[in-house]
């Protein structure tokens, strides 16, 4: 990973999901830098996390045209889809993150909430841990997830039209398929390509990084990977398969950038759904998969590995949003409107908040 500045500014999470995990979007996996713009803020913001900036390429020229503002922060720092008055949302919501102070929001009494920071399941060549992966998402959950996954490749490779289509929708798809095998490898749930999984997660690794481009010269490498991926899915050794690589970081099997893209579609998913007591409550088995999902990719991209992440308030902004996602899980499995309502709340505050700390460009 390549190093980045780090300008003064209220260190928060960065934690790149919040920035996609409620309205942003962007081609590029994201590196994390403190705004400096934020240290003219007039007041500092709770936890709880990855944004939505606007995105802004090399070849941009900078205005001499003075930017527009909300609350004297520019305009490109706060995720406008969302409020006009982001500073006034944000400002209510928890307590102010000073130094290394945690956020406020408190664990439900029968939900262990693991640490953001440490997983049992990675690979040899990452820092390891004892934080349980599979607590947060099951092996029926991650069997759901994979088939999901398995169905849009095999739509996106019938052709190279329709790959055009979806590349990059591979590529998200291939580094969540990545991070399901990394947490498979030693779920103690039944899953069926268990056995295969450190092969499933090197194949979805490579897959995301073939799936560059429009055009045959992209679509012939990755649909030759999309087929050993398949074979091994389906409880098959492809020929010639190398060994399990056993070096690769976290961050390098899965660029917290399509994972953030993927934590997008799960809040796309629960505003178009789930947005009233009738679509929370005929919604319910899914929304406890997609709550689910947030709170494993929020676990995941807390890893050290991730740029920034090595922060305390890059940790707290984490675990806060870890702790929205599994309120808000726990609020659908005791059908609960009002309190999943505050978890939303919660979850997308914290993306507001988070703007207000750190810009993210592209790598």
């Amino acid at each position: 990973m390549r190093p980045f500045s780090k300008p003064r500014a209220l260190a928060a999470f960065g934690l790149t999901f919040c920035w996609w995990l409620f309205g942003c979007s962007s081609d590029s996996p994201p590196v994390a830098t403190k705004t400096p713009e934020a240290a003219d803020a007039p007041a500092k913001v709770a936890a709880d996390p990855e944004p939505v900036t606007t995105n802004v390429t090399a070849d941009e020229t900078p205005s001499t045209k003075a930017p527009a503002t909300i609350s004297g922060i520019p305009l490109d720092v706060w995720p406008d889809v969302w409020f006009e008055d982001p500073l006034a949302v944000a400002g209510t919501v928890g307590t102010p993150v000073a130094g290394n102070a945690t956020p406020t929001t408190s664990a439900p009494a029968n939900d262990a909430v693991a640490d953001p920071t440490t997983v049992t399941n990675a690979p040899s060549g990452t820092a390891g841990g004892t934080a349980a992966w599979d607590s947060l998402l099951s092996g029926d959950g991650i069997q759901l997830e994979a088939k999901d996954i398995r169905l849009a490749f095999k739509q996106a490779f019938q052709t190279v039209g329709r790959y055009n289509g979806n590349y990059k929708d591979v590529q998200v798809k291939a580094s969540v398929l990545a991070v399901l095998a990394l947490v498979a490898e030693s779920h103690p749930d039944s899953i069926t390509w268990q056995a295969h999984s450190p092969q499933v997660r090197d194949l979805s690794a490579k897959l995301s990084a073939a799936a560059d481009g429009l055009g045959r010269q992209s679509y012939d490498p990755a649909l030759r990977l999309y087929e050993q991926l398949e074979q091994l899915l389906s409880g098959n050794i492809p020929a010639n398969l190398p060994p399990p690589d056993t070096e690769s970081t976290v961050d390098e099997i899965a660029p917290r950038g399509h994972l953030m893209k993927r934590l997008q579609q799960s809040d796309d998913w629960m505003k178009a759904n789930t947005a009233d007591a009738n679509g929370f409550r005929d919604q319910s088995e899914q929304l406890r998969h997609e709550t689910a999902m947030v709170a494993l990719l929020a676990s995941v991209t807390a890893r050290k590995d991730y740029d920034m992440a090595d922060e305390p308030e890059y940790a707290a902004q984490a675990q806060a949003l870890l702790q929205s996602a599994l309120d808000a899980r726990k609020a659908a499995e005791q059908s609960d409107f009002d309190a999943y309502s505050a978890a939303r709340d919660r979850m997308t505050k914290a993306c507001t908040a988070c703007h207000l700390d750190f810009r993210f460009d592209a790598e």
